[in-house]
Parts: structure tokens; C-alpha cells; sequence
């Protein structure tokens, strides 16, 4: 469902990261890291970056419990 992309965006997010920073991690701008959440909102009908990180630690893609 998710693109590799959007994926890592994904768990970047689920660990707190800003959009600078996961831009920055990934190599792509801060615009292009806010399109994949875009993207990644719509496809998983979640409506904040909240709710995409309670999804990624749910989902068993985020283990908050590590720093």
C-alpha cells in the first residue's frame, strides 16, 4: 500500500523526527518529505502527525520504548 519512500517516512515520523530531519536523514527537502505524509495520510485515512505515529508503533514499526 505504502511506498518504500513512504514507509520510511513513516517510521521517521513514528520516531519523532521533523520533516527537516527525516529530510535531511533521507537525502530529499523538507517539501518532499511533507508531500510522502501527505500521501501517507491519504492512503491511511489519518488526519495529523499524531495519529501517524500512534500507527507506526501499532503497527510494530516503532518500538518507543528505545531511544
Amino acid at each position: 500500500m505504502l511506498s518504500d519512500r513512504e514507509r520510511q517516512v513513516l517510521i521517521r515520523i513514528g520516531q519523532g523526527q521533523s520533516s527537516r530531519e527525516i529530510g535531511e536523514a533521507l537525502g530529499i527537502s523538507p517539501k518532499t518529505e511533507q508531500g510522502h505524509r501527505a500521501h501517507i495520510m491519504l492512503k491511511l485515512a489519518l488526519h495529523n502527525a499524531q495519529a501517524i505515529a500512534t500507527f507506526a508503533t501499532r503497527a510494530g514499526l516503532v518500538d518507543r520504548a528505545k531511544p
